[in-house]
């Protein structure tokens, strides 16, 4: 029974419950079906509301809001919502009625493709803005002046420096015609640095002069000015007027130093560096670039920190000091790629390669300069793809002469093409030595004939580009002069508008006339003696810098002209003396080249160092010019190797003059170690059919010489160099 009552109410207890819970979900279905249409409800309200606020704001001022949000996203460098908002408002068409708005849109959209390096796009809207501005007021001038100046900054950064210079002018023009000093002054130095990149160099000078003049007239000790007066530098330094460079550099440095900018001082310190590496001064330069690096790093730009370390590497390497050029070229490798400027690192990479090289760690090298040709290939960098080929084929001759040569015939076919001359002379130079080690003698003179035309015409155009500057510089000295006698103008402009002010003031005061033309005739005389005697000093100070200019070209012809370790005469001068004696009016009766290499040089170096390896090539060399004569002329050949010139000597004195020398070098001890040199001698004949035939006779007798034991002399012979 108990059962049974149990079983009845638990089933009408599941009943009850069941019915519950139908209810229970109905009753949640009902409210949330009612919140939806609440919420409906709401939204459709909030859409009319907007949709007849947005009915009610005007299309300009709907367009003056949209463009103020793409300026503002633009200033925080969100340049693709900025550039949504543009390509919108260019699609519709707004403002299609009112051309100030057309001018903001294209203005902005503009700005915002330069902001993406979008340069010829930006170009595109800007130049849209030019027919819109019609006004002859000044705001409308302005406006144009700043397009034209926009359309410039954009064709410097595309490269195409005639189309910069050209809308640069335009600007200036519009700025002259406003009277806007300022302006004037500030389109005058961009125009001089487009010159400058153009090589145009009087006309950089001139317009950098102007600019300079309107500034210290206006605003002098101020960045502006420091600007211009580094651009002088600059302009000045690759004219190679060194001194002037560093006048007007110096003077940015005073200002920078001055306002405590350290940015700009950093910048300014790097360019004294490049002009005393230009003067050889390295150690100066090394100062200057180290004064770089010890600046707060968050005041200077990093790309100016790893300049300063790239060249602190560069001057370690001429210094011999591998490991502090690799320390600093790599410092500056890291830096360029914390900036993601991995353009800038082909050069890191191919510098550490030419270090790896010279310790004789040919497979590092080799690593950096397959880096430095990849790079070089991806940023469309011809002349380091030039360069890189080039020092793998050097890196891998020993090793891989196929390899090598496979390298450089690269390097000749792309440097032709870009009309790369100093890297081609460099090509047909190790083509010539890979070929010798295949022992193709004839495909060596080949090229070696091809190296030497093509340093001729390279001869011809620096002596060409050497009197290009010279003028330039003569130019400098006349537009300087001009300027000057400019400002003796406006002085005595200013004088004789104070004489006409004291003529007024003797009209009205006629009882002092007396006294006032005495006193006109003191101020008259002291006026002329001062003029006479700033002339006379002026006078005295160009004839002192021109005696002082003369004495620094001597020294600077001097210096050009030898070997800066051994004093002998280098390359160009040896080259330049042969072939005056080649001369078909001067071709001599007999004439000798002796070719002299060093022994076992290498084991040298290794065994007791570098310095004393350089201690060694002074010695010998002091020995051959003691045996030479005044007529004679030593020139180191590369390396370890030497030249001598015998005018007017026969084989037999030529061979003669090679033992004295040998027997004075075996007989010496250079550092206390003694040395022997091998000898090739080569004399003129009929069957010598150019100058060059002479030195590559002599070479294969030297080749003989070290082949036969070293420490001796041998004369080319036709018949025993043909058989060996």
């Amino acid at each position: 029974m108990l059962r049974s009552l149990y079983f009845r109410y638990s089933y009408m207890f599941d009943i009850n419950t069941n019915i519950n819970t139908n209810w229970m979900i109905l009753s949640i279905l009902i409210v949330a079906l009612a919140l939806t249409m609440i919420a409906s409800n709401i939204h459709a309200k909030s859409n009319e509301t907007e949709l007849s606020s947005e009915a009610t704001i005007p299309l300009s001022e709907q367009i003056n809001n949209a463009l103020s949000k793409a300026k503002s996203l633009i200033s925080q460098k969100d340049y693709h919502a900025a550039e949504v908002i543009i390509n919108q408002l260019l699609t519709d068409d707004f403002g299609s009625q009112n051309t100030s708005v057309l001018v903001d849109i294209y203005t902005t959209a503009g700005k915002l493709n330069y902001k993406q390096k979008k340069f010829n796009n930006a170009v595109v809207q800007f130049e849209k803005v030019i027919p819109l501005i019609t006004g002859n007021d000044d705001d409308s001038k302005k406006q144009l002046a700043a397009i034209y100046h926009e359309i410039a900054q954009c064709y410097k950064h595309l490269k195409d420096i005639p189309e910069s210079i050209a809308n640069y002018q335009k600007s200036l023009v519009i700025q002259q015609g406003r009277e806007d000093a300022l302006a004037v002054a500030i389109a005058l130095k961009n125009i001089a640095m487009a010159e400058n990149k153009q090589r145009n160099y009087i006309r950089a000078l001139d317009h950098a002069r102007r600019s300079l003049n309107i500034l210290s007239s206006i605003s002098p000790s101020t960045s502006r000015y420091a600007q211009v007066a580094l651009a002088s530098g600059i302009i000045y330094r690759n004219i190679g007027h060194y001194e002037k460079s560093l006048d007007y550099i110096q003077q940015a440095k005073h200002i920078y130093e001055q306002e405590n900018d350290l940015r700009h001082l950093a910048e300014v310190d790097n360019q004294i560096g490049l002009i005393y590496t230009k003067l050889d001064q390295l150690n100066n330069a090394k100062s200057f670039y180290s004064q770089t690096i010890a600046l707060p790093k968050d005041k200077v730009k990093p790309e100016t920190r790893a300049a300063a370390f790239r060249e602190l590497g560069v001057i370690h390497y001429y210094q011999n000091d591998l490991a502090k050029s690799i320390n600093m070229l790599t410092t500056a490798l890291q830096l360029y790629q914390s900036m993601n400027s991995y353009s800038k690192t082909t050069r890191i990479h191919f510098l550490l390669g030419t270090n790896y090289l010279k310790q004789e760690k040919a497979a590092i090298a080799t690593g950096y300069f397959k880096q430095s040709l990849a790079l070089a290939i991806e940023y469309k960098q011809a002349e380091f793809q030039v360069q890189s080929l080039n020092y793998l084929g050097k890196a891998v001759l020993e090793k891989d002469v196929e390899k090598a040569i496979s390298f450089l015939e690269q390097a000749l076919l792309l440097s032709s093409e870009v009309d790369d001359k100093e890297n081609i002379l460099m090509t047909y130079h190790w083509l010539k030595e890979a070929e010798k080690i295949k022992g193709n003698l004839t495909k060596s003179l080949l090229y070696s004939e091809e190296k030497y035309q093509l340093s001729q015409i390279i001869q011809k155009e620096r002596e060409a580009f050497d009197f290009t500057k010279n003028q330039v510089i003569l130019a400098s000295y006349k537009l300087e002069t001009e300027l000057d006698a400019l400002r003796e103008d406006a002085e005595l402009s200013a004088l004789k508008l104070d004489q006409q002010q004291t003529q007024i003031a003797l009209m009205l005061q006629s009882q002092k006339i007396t006294e006032l033309e005495i006193k006109k005739k003191r101020f008259s005389i002291f006026l002329l003696i001062t003029t006479l005697s700033v002339f006379v000093i002026l006078v005295f100070y160009i004839l002192y810098r021109y005696k002082n200019t003369r004495a620094i070209n001597r020294e600077l012809d001097y210096l050009a002209s030898r070997d800066p370790l051994t004093n002998c005469y280098n390359r160009r001068i040896l080259y330049q003396r042969f072939n005056e004696s080649f001369e078909p009016s001067k071709m001599p009766i007999q004439y000798s080249v002796l070719l002299a290499d060093i022994d076992s040089f290498k084991t040298i170096n290794d065994t007791y160092g570098h310095t004393s390896g350089d201690k060694v090539l002074q010695g010998i060399a002091k020995v051959l010019m003691n045996n030479a004569s005044e007529a004679d002329t030593v020139a180191r050949f590369g390396g370890e190797e030497f030249c001598i010139l015998l005018p007017d000597s026969s084989e037999k004195e030529a061979e003669q003059i090679a033992e004295q020398m040998r027997q004075g070098i075996e007989s010496s001890q250079f550092e206390s170690i003694t040395v022997t040199c091998s000898f090739g001698v080569a004399s003129f004949s009929v069957d010598v059919e150019c100058n060059l035939t002479l030195i590559e006779r002599a070479d294969m007798a030297l080749y003989q010489s070290k082949y036969q034991g070293r420490n001796r002399v041998t004369r080319w012979e036709s018949k025993s160099m043909k058989h060996d």
